[in-house]
């Protein structure tokens, strides 16, 4: 199941993010809406090409402003969604190249 995002949507989480691992897991929690039951995700969602530049941007400009010590965009570049050769996505985020590892029935984190 793909999942459709919008500038608005990627704005807000930048707005109120109060740094960048805030801002990263709140666009995963996007992709993965049962966030709070996941171990572990390998791999990494994808998304269109337009819509990773956005993020990639928001995250060079987030980070210049309150992280100024570490690389724009850095943590994005490593952990971030994949973009690679995926402009039939546009703003939609694709969870079927990576998978999720979820907690057992009644295991609480």
């Amino acid at each position: 199941m793909n999942i459709i995002i919008s500038k608005e949507d990627i704005n807000e989480i930048f707005e109120e993010s109060k740094d960048q691992g805030e801002a990263t897991v709140r666009l995963y929690k996007l992709a993965f809406p049962d966030w709070e039951n996941i171990i572990k995700i390998e791999g990494w969602p994808s998304i269109g090409q337009e819509a990773g530049e956005y993020i990639h941007r928001k995250f060079m400009r987030f980070d210049r402003e309150h992280h100024p010590e570490v690389i724009s965009g850095g943590l994005w570049m490593n952990s971030g969604f994949s973009t690679f050769d995926n402009e039939h996505l546009g703003w939609e985020i694709d969870i079927s190249t990576c998978t999720a590892t979820y907690k057992e029935k009644g295991e609480h984190s």
